[in-house]
């Protein structure tokens, strides 16, 4: 089955993609023929499995970089602050995420935002093949408007999400209110291969709008029930309720994010499959994830090579992610999230970097804190991701999206819409499955929203929202809290967003560099 998707979407890259050297106007060739590879809805199905694999492992042609769209997970917690670097890793992947020269060098040689733009494209472009070739095929039966309705509406659905990331991160945020004529990518709804110039952030949310529309008619007419590892109409939702809220339509992110918490079915896990690594679709609250077996892992460019505490893998071993404790300071104390090992199993580790020392590596790995006896180890290392088996191998299927993700935008689009009464039900709907007497703080509006945020940032650590976030809200994003982990002697410190002088909207916005803009003459940088 995998050597037939890859066979179907391998002949849709070479028909509508291009080489490393000119990835948007390279003349298409094929080593099969666009009626094979697009001639029947069974091909169509396969290739949309096909968009899947890519979605979740894309290795780029010039870097061996394959994290797909958990990429933006990981990035997202960095710029958000979320994360933390414990060395100046600067040969390593996520460095200029850290520093945030991501944002202010957008030379060739940051492959980072190359890799973003790529990614996000490749995926596109194929899917552009897709929706263009169904009305070309014969669709007369029942079963056969079902099944078309279907790829119709996964179509859609990726396509607006993919373009929603690319085109958020490659603008100036979202200002309520104003035209929103910053520039964005460029808007592709074909497989052509001219240049495009880049449209404005409103014609990108505009299209992502309507491919929303579209998909979720189609999921309607589709019949057919959600299905945790492809995209559906819960997940589409949700990134609905996520654009509501960068517009600041709370009131309308308020009615859907309810919509998906009253209708989807899905519950917040509570702490035993918290406790489970967070590694298959089959959890109860996941919305949407990526399947990965046997036949499809990739553990050296995966998101598990970074994130796993079972891993051998080098990167785990060597440089592994930690959370900001800061934002652990604002939660409640009795949060099982949080007990100690006398107290039950946490899972963010709250040892100072003096008693990391003096227990020793080999202490941490039999605690489960680490997939090898030398691993390094530093504060706020967690326990949340762990592959299915130990080893080098990867083998874990990926989270997209989750309940849990619902109860927090619906907390803070009421706390900015209606009532804190009506937000404090939600933040505690997603808290109380892991601290039973857990009460919100009403005592003012700023209190409420500093503890959601916290509690958001933790919950959903490495699910890449912290970035969206503070952009939204025209944040600054400090990394000198009380209780910080961040390095005290790292320059990073500095606060980074909005600041005293500098308008709101020109901050957080990826760097198109000259590997884009030399490939298309019509892209103009700002």
């Amino acid at each position: 089955m995998k050597k037939y998707i890859l066979l179907v979407i391998t002949a849709l890259v070479m028909l509508f993609s291009s080489c490393s050297k000119s990835y948007l106007d390279t003349v298409p060739t094929g080593s099969i023929g666009e009626s094979t590879a697009l001639g029947s809805l069974d091909n169509l199905d396969m290739a949309v499995e096909g968009c899947y694999l890519q979605l979740a492992d894309y290795s780029s042609d010039d870097q061996n970089v394959g994290s797909g769209y958990a990429w933006f997970k990981c990035n997202g917690d960095l710029f958000g602050g979320t994360l933390v670097r414990n060395i100046n890793d600067s040969y390593g992947w996520w460095w200029p995420a850290y520093d945030l020269s991501i944002f202010t060098n957008p030379a060739s040689t940051n492959y980072r935002s190359y890799y973003a733009w790529k990614w996000g494209f490749f995926v596109i472009r194929n899917i552009n093949a897709i929706v263009l070739a169904l009305p070309k095929l014969d669709v007369t039966s029942d079963a056969q408007k079902i099944q078309a309705a279907n790829i119709l509406a996964q179509c859609y659905a990726i396509r607006a999400y993919v373009n929603f990331e690319i085109g958020s991160w490659f603008a100036y945020r979202w200002e309520p209110g104003a035209a929103n004529t910053q520039l964005s990518v460029p808007l592709r709804v074909d497989t052509g291969m001219e240049n495009l110039p880049r449209a404005t952030l409103t014609d990108i949310y505009a299209q992502v709008e309507s491919d929303i529309a579209l998909a979720l008619t189609n999921f309607t007419a589709s019949g057919k029930p959600a299905v945790t590892d492809k995209i559906n109409e819960w997940a589409i939702k949700m990134l609905k309720a996520r654009l509501q809220m960068v517009k600041h339509d709370f009131a309308g992110a308020l009615v859907t994010a309810k919509d998906i918490i009253d209708n989807s079915g899905r519950s917040i896990m509570g702490i035993k499959n918290y406790g489970d690594g967070f590694n298959t679709v089959a959890n109860p609250e996941w919305i949407w994830g990526a399947y990965i077996d046997a036949t499809t892992v990739s553990w050296y460019n995966s998101f598990w090579s970074h994130w796993a505490t079972n891993t051998a893998s080098p990167y785990a071993a060597t440089s592994p992610f930690s959370v900001d404790l800061a934002y652990t300071k604002i939660m409640e104390s009795d949060d099982l999230r949080l007990k100690t090992a006398e107290g039950g199993d946490a899972f963010f580790l709250t040892d100072t970097r003096a008693e990391i020392a003096t227990n020793g590596p080999a202490y941490y790995n039999e605690r489960g804190w680490t997939g090898t006896k030398t691993a390094v180890v530093f504060p706020g290392n967690s326990k949340k991701f762990r592959q299915r088996e130990e080893g080098v191998n990867g083998l874990g299927d990926i989270l997209w999206t989750r309940l849990a993700e619902a109860y927090y935008i619906a907390a803070e689009a009421a706390a900015q819409s209606s009532t804190l009464a009506t937000a404090a039900t939600y933040l505690e709907g997603a808290t109380t499955p892991y601290d039973a007497d857990f009460k919100a703080n009403v005592s003012s509006k700023d209190n409420f929203l500093t503890q959601l945020y916290a509690y958001k940032k933790i919950d959903m650590v490495a699910e890449g929202r912290s970035y969206e976030d503070v952009k939204r809200r025209g944040s600054i994003v400090y990394r000198n809290l009380p209780g910080t982990t961040h390095i005290p002697t790292n320059a990073l410190l500095l606060e980074y967003g909005p600041l005293d002088g500098q308008p709101g909207n020109e901050v957080f916005k990826m760097g198109i560099g000259t590997d884009i803009s030399n490939n298309n003459s019509l892209i103009v940088t700002d």
